[in-house]
Formats: C-alpha cells, structure tokens, sequence
C-alpha cells in the first residue's frame, strides 16, 4: 500500500466490497475532502484519541437541516455502540424557532427509537473550551460541499457551530454525508 494512490485503493475496496463506511485519518482528510464528497459515503475520521476511550456520541446542534438529515445515523450508530448520546446547543439566546423545531425534533425521535440515553446541553457558554472539557466523546458532522477546510484559530473566541468542527481533530468524528 505504500506505493499505491490511496484514492485508488479506497475507490476499488468500496466496489469490490460494498463498503458501507470506512475509516480514515485527520491526514488523509484534509488532504482528500473533494474526493471524499465524491464517494458520498458515511466515513470515522480517527482522532487523536483513542477510539476505545468513546464512551458517548454528540451533535453539536445548528441552524440547518443537515442536522436533522442525519438523525437516523446518530440514532443508528449509537444504538450499535449503545452510547449515550449527548446533543450540544450553545446558541441559546440567539435560538430561533426553526432551530427549537429541531431541538423539540430530536427529542420525539428518541422517543420513537425508544432511547432514553440521551442528553440535551444546553448553554451560553463558548462551546470550544466547554466540549474540549469533556473526554471520550465521538461527534457527527455533516459532510458536504459546504463543510469547512482549514482551522482558523480565530473560531475559538467568536466560535461558528458549523465551523468549530476542524478544532476538534483530537476527537473522532463520524463525517456523514448531506446534500449539498
């Protein structure tokens, strides 16, 4: 494999095997996003910590309908984990009604999926220094065409929800994609 193009290697695994979700690094990521859009498969970007130490899945909550577009992913994969699973909102002044719907969303699909693992964090607070306070956490991101590259720095003091993402490379993360 270390003289193959790894974008060969993965495209042939996922034809030959019907790959429903694979694994890949924070490298490979940032440097391969246009090709991982084009597969339009659901992929564990391995953080720096250690997967065995997930105890618990997240969402950090956004004004989008991408978060609702993977519901039945969170849902999914946290059951087979049986993790709990944790939804961040820290917009809460600014929380507008579509963003409630989505709150008031989630909170009826874990009652259809009968999950009672769940939590609601709710908060003010800046959400980079109060997420990097917990450990053992594995998140869902959206994953399209609109999905951030680069790590500003700058995010940490004026953080964007749907920009934070690329500040958390040390937690593994379940890139899902969305429509464009």
């Amino acid at each position: 494999y270390f003289n193959t193009d790894k974008q060969s290697v993965i495209m042939e695994d996922i034809l030959k095997f019907s790959v429903g979700m694979f694994i890949i690094n924070n490298d490979f990521y940032y440097k391969n996003i246009d090709f991982l859009l084009k597969l339009k498969k659901p992929f564990l970007k391995v953080g720096k910590e250690s997967i065995k130490k997930c105890d618990s899945t997240a969402v950090l909550l956004r004004d989008s309908d991408e978060v609702a577009e993977i519901s039945p992913v969170v849902f999914d994969i946290s059951s087979q984990l049986k993790h709990k699973i944790k939804f961040f909102d820290y917009d809460p002044d600014n929380i507008n009604k579509k963003k409630k719907d989505i709150v008031k969303y989630y909170e009826n699909l874990s009652k259809m999926y009968y999950y009672k693992n769940v939590e609601f964090i709710i908060d003010n607070k800046n959400p980079y220094f109060e997420i990097k306070k917990n450990r053992g956490i594995c998140f869902f991101v959206p994953f399209n065409k609109n999905i951030e590259r680069k790590k500003f720095l700058a995010t940490i003091l004026a953080p964007k929800i749907a920009k934070i993402q690329t500040l958390f490379d040390e937690y593994n993360q379940f890139m899902i994609p969305t429509k464009d």
